[in-house]
Formats: structure tokens, sequence, C-alpha cells
């Protein structure tokens, strides 16, 4: 699977960064904490997230001369305080449950191709941005500005709500959310493929360890911002 990765011409001219067993335990929130680019933007990417063709040509266009992230539309989410990044065409539709199967891949639930990402979500042939009045935020295809402010993860956040720390510490601070409103993103929360070969589940014994110490490490940490920033 990794040599057949490696081999992908994307990778070319890419830095390959090496962990072994023999590093300490190392993360998506230690990537998303670490990696940043201070000229131009750093995109969040997610192995289960489809990416638009449009999304680089968008980012490519933006002119805004100070810190803020993007982010591309979603598709239905878990609830109602998501509807301000839900896709235009789907406000005011309902939200499916867990159980119920849809014809249309329209929730975050269903696995969606990147053919009906295009076909049936991103037809629009003109991207229509706009600033949102409240940040919101998931960790799939999010695009930091350069100058945004530093630490927005905790120092001990391995995973676990990462997106969410982020999220705050960019409230905090004052920073816009730039959107686009009819492009979406195919982010399949629920692929069936999501987590192969791993030996421990989101329900398993190793995850809800390292996710609750994540969880209160983000806690101790954006306790501390906001005491920095209010005095």
């Amino acid at each position: 699977m990794f040599d057949i990765f490696l081999d992908h011409p994307v990778l070319e001219n890419a830095e390959i960064i090496r962990k072994t067993n023999d590093d300490s335990f190392y993360n998506v929130g230690d990537w998303r904490r670490d990696i940043y680019n201070d000229n131009g933007y750093t995109v969040w990417g997610e192995s289960d997230c489809l990416v638009p063709w449009q999304y680089f040509a968008i980012l490519e266009s933006l002119e805004i001369d100070h810190p803020h992230i993007f982010t591309l539309a979603s598709r239905k989410c878990w609830d109602d305080t998501w509807t301000i990044v839900e896709h235009e065409k789907l406000q005011g539709l309902p939200r499916t449950g867990w159980d119920k199967n849809v014809d249309e891949p329209l929730n975050h639930n269903d696995r969606i191709t990147l053919d009906e990402l295009e076909n049936k979500l991103n037809d629009s042939e003109v991207a229509n941005i706009v600033k949102l009045p409240n940040l919101k935020i998931d960790g799939a295809m999010v695009a930091l500005s350069s100058g945004l402010p530093r630490p927005f993860i905790s120092p001990e956040q391995h995973f676990f709500s990462e997106d969410t720390s982020a999220e705050y510490v960019f409230r905090m601070n004052g920073i816009p959310q730039y959107h686009c409103t009819n492009i979406a993103k195919g982010h399949n929360y629920h692929h069936p493929l999501k987590r192969t070969n791993t030996d421990d589940t989101r329900k398993g014994d190793k995850y809800k360890k390292y996710s609750e110490e994540s969880k209160q490490k983000m806690q101790e940490f954006l306790t501390q911002k906001w005491d920095e920033i209010n005095g």
C-alpha cells in the first residue's frame, strides 16, 4: 500500500517524513500543529475527503490581504449548527438519520463518489465566496493563510478535535472565515475502508485513552489562551 502511495507522481517533489515505533506517539494533531506555511496557504487534507478540481484554482484566485481561513461547502452535517457551511443547494433540506438509506449522497453519512460530487453538487461555473458571521470548521480541506496566531493547537494534543481547538483560538483572535457556498468537498466520514489495517477503532480502549487525554489537554490549552487574551 505504501509503495504504491510513495510512487505516485504527485509525490516526486515532496518531502517525506518517516515515523517509526522508535519515535514518540505522533498523529494528526501533531502534524497540524507542526506543519505551517508562513508564506501562503497551509491546506489540511484528509485521506477520506475527495477534492473538487475547482479547489486549488479558487485558492490561487483569492486576494485577501489579512490572516484568515478558507473553507469549501459541506454536505448535510450532524446538526443545525452546521447549516451555515452546508452547500447552498442543500439549505432547507431535512437531515437524515444515521441508519436511514437515501438515494442521493447528500448527507455526510453517505458515501459520495467524485462523479457524484461534480455532477450533483459542483456544477456551478463561478465560485460564490462569502465571509461568515461566525467560524465553523472541520479539519478536511481547511486552508489556513499565513499570519495566523500560533500555537492554535495544544502542544500535547495528538488527535481528537484539533480542528475545534484551532477554531476557538481563531475566534478569540477575531480571525475571519471565508467560505465557498456552491463548491463542496466530498468528505466521506464513513468510508468502508477507513482505518483499514489499524489495531484499534474509535470504540477501542487505546482510542478512548488517547482521545480523552487530548481532550483534557485541549481544554487546559484553551483556558490558558482565554486568560492570556482577556487578562
